[in-house]
């Protein structure tokens, strides 16, 4: 007896519905991001600002994402360490880089990265940035008024020091640009971290540039005094404190910044996720009052614009860099 025939269509019929099934499974893989926890790396070390932002960003995040946002630190060599680990992550949308302004500048201050700034990464979001650097100086200093202090500099070539977190480190750049705008020398003494501003307020070293959340109390309590605010505004925690630009510095316009990058190649629906995400947690209304806390503000960027100030950051920050001459170490 012949045995009878399958349906022509069977064959067919059955690669349609496993095509059909695997475009089914596709979408509900991409409709399930995130199904694990979130990691943020922070390459600043623990108790930092940044630390700080990066788990109030998470927190906030959290209810949304349906998944908690772990945040790691790795610190080392100016973001370096921290930010090496981030380029060499899977690029499926669970590990980000909450970096700073160093992204930026790290290219024009190392003569070798492990990393590509630019090619490694995709910028997600910028999340916020901070009222500039305080020039401060030990409390018994003998200048009350930056232009006391150039003065006195400039007849005593050499004899001053300042503290900086290390070369290459903002610190640093803005001491060093301040010498070169006011033709002075004074001696650059470079700290881990921004343990200078304890020896500023002891008197062990005459000044420094040390963030306005770090200078902050010690001034208003007269333990150290303030000269000069690098950022474009007053900062209503120092608001007697002058901008160097007020005084005639323009060049001197330093803001610190932060923002999140993911590695190469994550998909952009995830992306454009964690971005949406981002916007959603600093528009709370806790996000301004805490941030203040730290010396920062909200300042959100979605990818492409916060990619275009990338790029713009870094001519930016080169010409920085040129005019102190500094040469990549």
């Amino acid at each position: 007896m012949a045995q009878a025939r399958r349906p022509a269509w069977h064959g067919h019929s059955l690669v349609a519905g496993i095509f059909a099934l695997s475009l089914f499974t596709g979408a509900a893989a991409a409709e399930d991001y995130p199904n694990k926890p979130v990691h943020f790396i922070v390459p600043f070390s623990a108790g930092s600002s940044p630390d700080g932002f990066a788990r109030f960003l998470g927190e906030k995040m959290q209810p949304s994402l349906g998944q908690p946002v772990v945040v790691e630190m790795k610190p080392g060599a100016n973001s370096i360490v921290g930010t090496a680990y981030v380029a060499i992550q899977p690029a499926d949308g669970y590990t980000f880089l909450f970096g700073s302004f160093s992204h930026t500048s790290n290219p024009f201050i190392k003569a070798k990265l492990p990393y590509d700034s630019i090619n490694d990464f995709i910028p997600v979001a910028m999340v916020g940035r901070t009222a500039g650097l305080v020039f401060i100086t030990r409390p018994d200093f003998p200048a009350n008024t930056l232009e006391e202090f150039v003065k006195l500099a400039k007849a005593n070539p050499g004899k001053y020091a300042y503290g900086h977190a290390g070369v290459g480190n903002v610190a640093h750049i803005a001491g060093e640009l301040f010498k070169k705008m006011a033709g002075i020398q004074i001696t650059g003494v470079p700290y881990t971290g921004s343990n200078f501003g304890a020896d500023v307020a002891g008197g062990n070293i005459d000044t420094g540039m040390l963030a306005v959340v770090a200078a902050q109390s010690l001034v208003q309590a007269g333990k150290m005094k303030a000269l000069a605010l690098t950022g474009p505004k007053r900062t209503s925690s120092l608001p007697n404190v002058p901008t160097f630009q007020e005084l005639g510095y323009k060049e001197m316009d330093l803001v610190g910044w932060f923002g999140l990058w993911a590695p190469a190649k994550t998909p952009r629906d995830r992306i454009e996720r964690i971005a949406k995400e981002v916007q959603k947690a600093l528009d709370s209304p806790e996000a301004v009052s805490f941030l203040d806390r730290l010396g920062m503000e909200p300042a959100y960027l979605p990818p492409k614009p916060f990619s275009d100030f990338v790029a713009e950051d870094m001519v930016r920050q080169k010409n920085f860099l040129n005019m102190i001459g500094f040469v990549p170490q």
